[in-house]
């Protein structure tokens, strides 16, 4: 695997396309899976990809939408491609230190237990440096909400990191993004669709890692080692919903927030904000379970 982590000028591929590869964790005791599954399941990336909502007098867009989800949904499941992933946004501030606490999780610590088997960064944003970098959170089914609320607890309770939505590898590899023209919502689930609670389920898992936090208590770290809570992962409020709505703000130069405010959430308005105070820590992963892949997400 050292070839895929060491550029020379005689190497397969530009130092460009090096620098751009993704990088991927997986649990140290499941066994190595190829995440680029577009030949195992081509026919069903076909059926997908001639999907469309076409909205009509009868069918409008929110019932055109929904129609076209199922059958989405429909295809994933006769074909057993269900496999999807939590995403994370990170800073480029913060990515060292998520990354740290992520790829820990998923190699041997809660994230392995709840169910993630897999996990990627992406080291470089080409087109826009300062931009958030991308975290990637593999689960086997998407359409198992017990599976993706069990994820998305670990993830804000042990580690303090809020993702912001469940995507489908069909939906990335079928292209349905947030730039798709026809407008198809391109997440099966955002975190307060997945609890009963919905988001006062979710704010009530960031007290609690907060009060852990603000305490000097631990939570569980990698390994079963005990870890300080306020020594881990950044919180990363930034929905689906609230990045479109501050992209608007931005647009019409009304947004008010500081420009360099952090992802970190507040206790209350005027709380004050909890920072973690560790420096970055070293990674070490055998060298198996560190390997890099293909450019979807």
């Amino acid at each position: 695997m050292r070839s895929d982590y060491h550029w020379t000028p005689g190497s397969h591929v530009t130092i460009e396309q090096f620098v751009e590869k993704w990088i991927w964790v997986q649990g140290i005791d499941r066994e190595a899976e190829d995440p680029d599954r577009t030949k195992q399941y081509g026919g069903a990336l076909a059926e997908a990809t001639s999907i469309t909502p076409t909205p009509n007098k009868r069918s409008p867009h929110v019932k055109a939408f929904e129609h076209a989800k199922e059958q989405l949904k429909q295809v994933s499941l006769r074909s057993g491609w269900t496999v999807g992933k939590w995403l994370l946004f990170p800073k480029p501030h913060e990515i060292d230190k998520v990354w740290s606490v992520v790829a820990s999780s998923v190699a041997h610590g809660p994230l392995r237990d709840a169910g993630v088997f897999l996990s990627k960064v992406a080291p470089k944003n080409t087109h826009n440096l300062e931009s958030s970098h991308l975290i990637c959170l593999y689960i086997h089914d998407v359409y198992d909400l017990i599976a993706v609320r069990k994820v998305l607890e670990t993830l804000i309770r042990h580690h303090g990191l809020e993702p912001t939505a469940v995507k489908s590898d069909l939906y990335t590899l079928a292209g349905i993004d947030s730039n798709h023209p026809t407008k198809l919502r391109s997440s099966i689930w955002r975190p307060y669709e997945v609890l009963p609670g919905g988001k006062t389920e979710v704010e009530a898992l960031k007290e609690e890692f907060l009060s852990i936090s603000s305490s000097g208590g631990s939570h569980q770290g990698s390994g079963g080692k005990p870890k300080r809570a306020r020594d881990q992962g950044l919180i990363d409020t930034d929905s689906e919903d609230e990045r479109i709505v501050r992209r608007h703000k931005t647009n019409a130069n009304v947004d008010s927030r500081p420009t360099q405010q952090p992802l970190l959430f507040k206790r209350a308005e005027n709380a004050k904000i909890v920072k973690p105070k560790s420096k970055l820590a070293g990674l070490k992963f055998r060298e198996e379970n560190i390997f890099a892949g293909s450019d979807n997400d």
